[in-house]
Parts: structure tokens; C-alpha cells; sequence
């Protein structure tokens, strides 16, 4: 299926996401694939909100950035706590995981940042009309 939205792009790599952490059993590379999937999955995620609600899209990797931007445009991106939290972190991972080398994260970080994904399109599902 080609993507028709910033929605589906951010579900295909929220997708290969989990599909890449089932498979990567202490593979450090493949689990720094885990990582830049997510953060592609919650920037364009939070860029279709953006665009949903007639805002020009912003040419940024930058999820604070994003965030900030829909705050003081009064978007509600109905972000979790722990995504809002951790926003700074996740944002870091689309160019440590390609650029650093020796970079490492934790599978333990990896899944909770998936389940918490989880329960972020679930909101969606509910909150967004395509």
C-alpha cells in the first residue's frame, strides 16, 4: 500500500518498528533501526495533526520543535505523558542511530517507547478524521 498521508507513513514505520524489535534479539545495529523508525513514526505523526489542522509543515526532524510549534498554535497532538516526556530523547534517535557510531540503546527503552506508540495511535484512531 502506498501512503496516501503523514498518517500512514508514520503507521508503516511504526509498523517496521515492531516488526524490526521482534527480530532483533541483541543486535545493537538493528535495534538502532527499532529506534529511528519510532521517531519517524511520531514526527510525521504529529506532522499530519499539524497539516490536519491547516498548518504548514515544518521541515524539522525536530519533535520539540514540533511540539512547540503546535502549542503556540493551540493543537492538541494528544500526546501521552511519557511521549511528552521523553519527546527530547526520542527526538535525538533519527540522527544518533544513523551518525554516531557506537551508539547503543536499550531494548527496555525501545519497548516502552512501542507500547506507549501503541497506545498513541489508538488515541488517534479515536481523535483523527481522515
Amino acid at each position: 500500500m502506498i501512503a496516501s498521508s503523514y498518517y500512514d507513513k508514520a503507521l508503516s514505520n511504526f509498523k517496521a518498528a515492531k516488526i524490526i524489535f521482534r527480530m532483533a534479539v541483541n543486535d545493537e545495529e538493528q535495534l538502532n533501526l527499532v529506534a529511528y523508525h519510532l521517531q519517524q513514526s511520531l514526527e510525521l505523526a504529529i506532522k499530519h495533526i499539524l497539516a490536519c489542522n491547516g498548518a504548514p509543515i515544518q521541515k524539522t526532524h525536530d519533535i520539540d520543535q514540533l511540539i512547540n510549534y503546535a502549542k503556540h498554535s493551540n493543537i492538541d497532538l494528544y500526546l501521552t505523558p511519557y511521549l511528552l516526556e521523553k519527546s527530547d530523547v526520542i527526538s535525538t534517535w533519527e540522527e544518533k542511530t544513523r551518525y554516531v557510531l557506537g551508539f547503543i540503546i536499550e531494548a527496555k527503552r525501545l519497548n516502552q517507547t512501542i507500547n506507549e506508540m501503541d497506545n498513541y495511535f489508538l488515541i488517534l484512531s479515536k481523535k483523527l478524521t481522515y
